[in-house]
């Protein structure tokens, strides 16, 4: 048998010995652990099945480090929040003051005053399932992108536990309102409420775009409790 020793990937050092089960199959035999996170007991494998889990290996590897490289540079993170919220009645928000459009017009097709509302894809979609409501907040400010320069806004949207939230550091998606003990209601950030959730958005947003009364606070909440494994 002859040995051999793979190292140089910054990892783990790993050896294996190649020999001979049979006259068919060449194979080689693991000694010890070639990654901490892949468990090996001494048996034997064929030499072509190891050549691919080092390869797949190494790509994981150059993976992370691509993605630790994103993070590690002199510029500060920039983070980002995206809310895309199912609008069961338009009529439960005011824009400039006024009421926005009524059931019956909603029934009909009428698009909304208010800023930011995109109509579903498709037409197979009843009133009351027809508007998603897709804000991008800037985390640390509440502040509203691509909101309309003066305009107000009060919003009390039912949305039926379908709140669609995701936050990203650097483009990478960190966490979603499905992920760890969240379960798809609207967080507290997104309600004037001392509740955690809610199956309604209540927010007020000023002329500048900002929510009122943002609470970077509770959204840390929120990223806690989404990035904690699922009891």
């Amino acid at each position: 048998m002859s040995t051999n020793s793979a190292a140089g990937n910054g990892l783990e050092e790993y050896s294996f010995e190649v020999g001979s089960i049979d006259d068919s199959s060449e194979c080689v035999a693991i000694v010890g652990k070639p990654y901490s996170s892949v468990s090996f007991d001494e048996k034997f494998y064929r030499k072509e099945d190891v050549d691919a889990l080092i390869t797949q290996k190494d790509a994981e590897i150059e993976a992370l480090r691509s993605r630790v490289a994103a993070y590690d540079t002199d510029d500060p993170p920039s983070y980002k929040l995206k809310v895309s919220a199912g609008i069961r009645y338009l009529e439960d928000a005011t824009v400039n003051g006024q009421q926005d459009i009524s059931y019956e017009l909603q029934e009909a097709g009428q698009a909304p005053a208010m800023p930011l509302c995109v109509r579903r894809p498709g037409d197979n979609h009843c009133p009351t399932d027809l508007w998603l409501w897709e804000l991008e907040i800037d985390p640390d400010t509440g502040t509203v992108a691509n909101w309309p320069a003066g305009t107000t806004a009060h919003a009390h949207y039912k949305v039926c536990d379908e709140c669609g939230i995701e936050y990203f550091r650097d483009g990478v998606k960190v966490c979603d309102n499905e992920s760890g003990k969240c379960h798809g209601y609207v967080p507290r950030f997104l309600h004037y409420s001392p509740c955690y959730d809610s199956d309604e958005i209540s927010i007020d947003i000023g002329p500048d775009g900002r929510i009122k009364c943002w609470s970077k606070d509770w959204l840390q909440e929120w990223v806690e409790r989404a990035t904690a494994p699922k009891s």
